[in-house]
């Protein structure tokens, strides 16, 4: 364990009964404690207004554990603190110890700013660290504002702003094949890109989460924040080193050149759609207006495909197409750069290649061609699979919070420019000038997706690639 994983001495989640909290921090601490990369002292306080206690607290994260199918002995680590997380004297109580901590904000907007201000009145001990998770701001408004009060209250080595998909293997392993194989790297241009499709569809549909997802929807929940991400970690010119620092700097480069197709008309470059009732795996499922905590009457939207530019040579006239979706018929969580058509004389059929990278389950697929019969394609895919389980995305978070490394974090403005580049689309959404189409749920998607130019190649590759035709 390094030094600086030493230095914290109390993990502190403010928001400590929420789904994050039990969904995916408590999983997490139980693989950092199992690997030896926790203090074997260090203890976990869950604070929030509500009068659980220790004992019951304790049951419940014991619950999340064997969800997870993860040892319950961490358990015995935790503690329950009942206080107002937007009142400095009763955060103070909730925080108060000798040893430096790491207070993790695990908040819904509307409170985050009270609580940042909070606790820089608590007094935090030297050397404590603040966690900040997704989204972070609502609006470019708010994301300069809640930069503004950390930069006013701490030092920003000290502040972690997180996107948890920094932490995948497979996203970070974008940014390692590309400088470690000089082939990826040398065709990664407008020369020999004929696009770029970022998808993340899933066959989950709300999953009990509609107090959140309702309020946000598929634009802010999976694009803002996640896939433009990963579309900056494909579209940034090359770091000369591996150095936290180095790579940031270049995917804020990315995220400075990043552009819708057509601002001044979104409508022009986006499909928005949400799941009606339909069967996915067998299993009937209910309508998205249907579902319990849904309010209708907000259009919430739960597919998005949106077409975005690079203004920087290397990327000219390329188009991004990304796309995400819920309750879908299969799972498809990949980056596709469809290369450009060989010329007629070199195959019969036009062979297009495709280099693949796939985000879940972790792998790297390459398709390449080789000849079939008389001058046609056959396909030869090479498949890179890590060698045993990875962590969990939120293990690294917590570990890499840990020993101070911000190597996995976001710098400050990069949500400042992803806000910027979704709220011309979030003002036509509440605008109502983009229809708001609707899939059955275990289908393809809408019939609407894949018209943006280029988005409509896309569509039909997507479903070709696979034998299942048109859309439903």
């Amino acid at each position: 364990m390094s030094k600086d994983a030493r230095a914290i001495g109390r993990i502190v989640v403010l928001g400590g009964s929420g789904d994050l909290m039990m969904r995916f921090l408590v999983p997490a601490l139980a693989e950092l404690a199992r690997d030896g990369k926790l203090r074997e002292d260090l203890s976990i306080v869950g604070v929030d207004r509500g009068e659980l206690g220790t004992a019951a607290y304790r049951k419940e994260v014991e619950t999340a554990l064997a969800s997870a199918k993860q040892d319950r002995a961490v358990a015995a680590r935790f503690k329950h603190v009942t206080a107002d997380v937007t009142e400095a004297a009763s955060i103070a109580r909730a925080v108060e110890g000798p040893e430096p901590a790491l207070v993790y904000f695990a908040l819904p907007q509307a409170v985050l700013s009270k609580g940042v201000a909070a606790i820089a009145k608590a007094r935090l001990p030297a050397g404590s660290r603040i966690a900040i998770e997704k989204p972070f701001g609502a609006s470019v408004e708010s994301a300069r504002a809640l930069n503004a009060l950390l930069a006013e209250h701490f030092d920003d080595a000290d502040v972690f702003r997180i996107d948890h998909f920094l932490a995948m293997r497979s996203v970070r392993a974008l940014l390692v094949a590309r400088l470690v194989d000089r082939t990826i790297e040398s065709i990664a241009s407008a020369e020999h890109v004929e696009r770029v499709e970022i998808v993340w569809d899933e066959t989950l549909g709300l999953e009990d989460r509609a107090g959140y997802y309702d309020s946000s929807g598929a634009l802010e929940d999976m694009v803002q924040s996640h896939l433009l991400q990963v579309l900056a970690m494909i579209a940034m010119p090359p770091p000369k080193t591996l150095d936290p620092r180095d790579v940031a700097a270049c995917r804020l480069a990315a995220f400075e050149r990043i552009r819708l197709l057509d601002p001044q008309r979104p409508e022009q470059c986006v499909v928005r759609a949400r799941y009606g009732e339909g069967t996915i795996d067998g299993r009937r499922a209910s309508a998205y207006a249907d579902e319990e905590g849904v309010d209708p009457a907000k259009g919430t939207e739960t597919f998005v495909e949106l077409q975005l530019r690079v203004d920087d040579p290397r990327w000219a006239d390329v188009p991004f197409v990304i796309r995400t979706g819920k309750a879908l018929a299969r799972e498809r969580k990949e980056v596709v750069l469809v290369m450009r058509k060989a010329s007629h004389t070199a195959t019969a059929d036009g062979a297009q290649a495709r280099v693949v990278f796939g985000l879940e389950p972790e792998l790297f697929r390459r398709d390449t061609f080789t000849a079939g019969e008389g001058w046609s394609r056959a396909p030869a895919t090479l498949v890179w699979k890590p060698a045993g389980p990875a962590p969990s995305p939120y293990a690294e978070v917590l570990d890499g919070i840990l020993r101070g490394d911000h190597g996995l974090f976001v710098t400050g403005p990069e949500p400042e420019l992803a806000w910027t580049i979704v709220e011309p689309v979030l003002a036509a959404f509440r605008e109502d000038r983009v229809k708001l189409d609707e899939y059955a749920a275990g289908s393809d998607g809408p019939r609407s997706a894949g018209a943006c130019e280029g988005g409509k190649a896309h569509h039909r590759s997507t479903h070709e690639e696979h034998g299942r035709g048109d859309p439903a």
